[in-house]
């Protein structure tokens, strides 16, 4: 992982907290740059993720912060579990020490949460992914908290992945002549998606990839389909009509779906299933930050 990637959303954490003039209770209490010890500590059970942020997040407040890992990422820890050290000059220790415990909380709490919800697909051939529906600014860590508790890697962006939704078809074009036109612009190296609410629908998506296929038998036309908000037993259906399609298409489900009903979607035979609850949803692990006696 490069330091480029989340160096400039560090900074822009800790300016939201530091304003213009700076931590104000340290700046007059007169703390100083005496170096202290403290630990962050579990307050409850959660999976690891995200300590490597740590250090370079106090570093842009002191180069000489160092950070110990006690535990991995992607590990489980127990309430009470001690889970890093950091030493460093106090007044960088306390100004960072709330940035870093509310970062680290939710992103644990992703973690922590997506672990569960893998262990329940244990036994299924179906894969969890996490969505777009991530707080601005903060979709670099939830998508990496996501991965690190055990989800697939789902897009980040509009960038990464073509997904062909229902308000794109709304602008009244036929299914085939979108599909066409967007492999032919997008080249080999993109993934489509399209959307399908209703079987007819997803009927004339497999359709139009194989009038594609005909025209050119070894091109790609659509690689995924998602299934959006459909029954268990249109979910088994569609299935049903992707495998017998004549190329291979991956599906996915999403809509609806609970830590409750998580199972029994896996139970339809979906490749996938998307989950915005994983990440506009969270529930922070909480955590302190307690200072070591010297």
């Amino acid at each position: 992982m490069f330091e480029i990637q989340y160096r400039d959303s560090l900074q822009r954490f800790l300016l939201e907290d530091l304003g213009v003039e700076g931590d104000a209770t340290c700046k007059h209490l007169a703390v100083g740059n005496r170096e202290v010890a403290a630990s962050i500590v579990a307050r409850e059970p959660g999976v690891v993720a995200g300590l490597c942020f740590v250090e370079p997040l106090f570093k842009l407040l002191h180069p000489d912060c160092v950070v110990t890992t006690r535990v991995e990422e992607g590990s489980e820890f127990d309430s009470g579990a001690s889970l890093l050290l950091v030493k460093g000059p106090a007044s960088a220790v306390l100004s960072g020490e709330r940035t870093a415990l509310n970062l680290l909380s939710r992103m644990f709490g992703i973690a922590t949460q997506v672990r569960s919800l893998v262990t329940t697909l244990q036994g299924t051939k179906c894969k969890l992914l996490p969505t777009r529906k991530t707080l601005p600014g903060l979709r670099f860590f939830d998508k990496y908290a996501a991965e690190t508790g055990g989800a697939a890697r789902h897009r980040y962006g509009l960038n990464d992945g073509i997904m062909i939704k229902d308000n794109h078809l709304a602008l009244g074009e036929e299914i085939e002549s979108v599909l066409r036109r967007t492999r032919e612009n997008a080249g080999h190296m993109l993934v489509i998606e399209m959307e399908c609410d209703t079987l007819a629908q997803l009927h004339k998506v497999l359709q139009a990839d194989l009038a594609l296929r005909q025209t050119d038998p070894r091109g790609r036309g659509v690689d995924v389909v998602l299934l959006d908000n459909m029954t268990y037993a249109q979910l088994g259906e569609a299935v049903t009509m992707v495998q017998a399609h004549p190329r291979t298409i991956l599906t996915e489900a999403s809509g609806g779906i609970r830590p409750e009903n998580l199972r029994q979607v896996a139970a339809t035979g979906v490749d996938f299933v998307s989950m915005g609850a994983l990440t506009h949803s969270v529930i922070p692990v909480d955590l302190g930050l307690d200072f070591l006696e010297r």
